[in-house]
């Protein structure tokens, strides 16, 4: 029976999983995105307005801190698939996390499934539930 990785996340958290068959075993690592409503805005908002800048950035800060802790999750991943203890992976995550995996996933990686869901504060029975439906 294949061993796989099961990956619940989302902008401010991520959970880790084993899974054999149907079934989730154990949470592996617990992620939290610690950079997440860190940055002072008002600051960041009256340098944007000094001299030197003359227009906005495109994106906000908290995207760039979405952006940066789906860059740590998936080199996490990486690095348990490096080891060859797991043969896939499930990614279940809110729809903007699971677009920024997807994108940075090493393309050898082979991903059993994928699901649009905000489910990182369902226990392992209702993910359980979720996920092999």
């Amino acid at each position: 029976m294949h061993k796989k990785l099961v990956i619940v996340a989302d902008g401010s958290r991520a959970q880790l999983l084993s899974a054999k068959g149907r079934k989730l075993h154990s949470v592996i690592q617990e992620m939290k995105n610690k950079d997440l409503n860190t940055h002072d805005t008002q600051r960041l908002r009256d340098a944007r307005t000094g001299d030197g800048h003359f227009y906005d950035p495109h994106c906000s800060t908290k995207d760039l801190e979405k952006e940066s802790f789906a860059r740590s999750l998936t080199h996490e991943i990486n690095q348990h698939m490096l080891h060859g203890a797991f043969d896939s992976i499930i990614l279940v995550a809110s729809p903007q996390m699971l677009g920024m995996l997807r994108k940075k996933i090493n393309g050898h990686i082979l991903v059993d499934r994928s699901l649009c869901l905000e489910a990182t504060r369902l226990n392992i029975e209702q993910l359980e539930d979720r996920i092999f439906d």
